[in-house]
């Protein structure tokens, strides 16, 4: 949702730093909160594709990311977990970021 003022679209490859840096920022307050700590404050650069988890018990995330073309790849746990706790899904991206 966009607050007063504010437009959402999809961004292009161009914009993909700009993304990356609003990603880290929006999850900065959770540095040292979330146990195992959130992979959106790790930076990747010359990929083919996008890799990330999406937390099971946040399915408005995954449906968020699915929407964008995101596809699962497998499931995995957070250690010390016997059952799986979060979804990894892909996107390929067209010349890497």
């Amino acid at each position: 949702m966009a607050a007063a003022g504010e437009t959402v679209r999809a961004a292009g490859a161009a914009e993909a730093t700009r993304v990356a840096q609003v990603i880290r920022a929006s999850f900065a307050e959770y540095s040292g909160v979330l146990e195992p700590p959130s992979g959106a404050l790790a930076a990747t650069a010359g990929r083919d594709r996008v890799r990330l988890g999406v937390r099971l018990v946040l399915p408005r995330n995954r449906a968020f990311f699915e929407a964008l073309g995101y596809r699962e790849v497998g499931l995995g746990s957070h250690p010390g977990m016997t059952v799986p706790t979060f979804a990894w899904l892909e996107k390929r991206i067209g010349s890497g970021l």
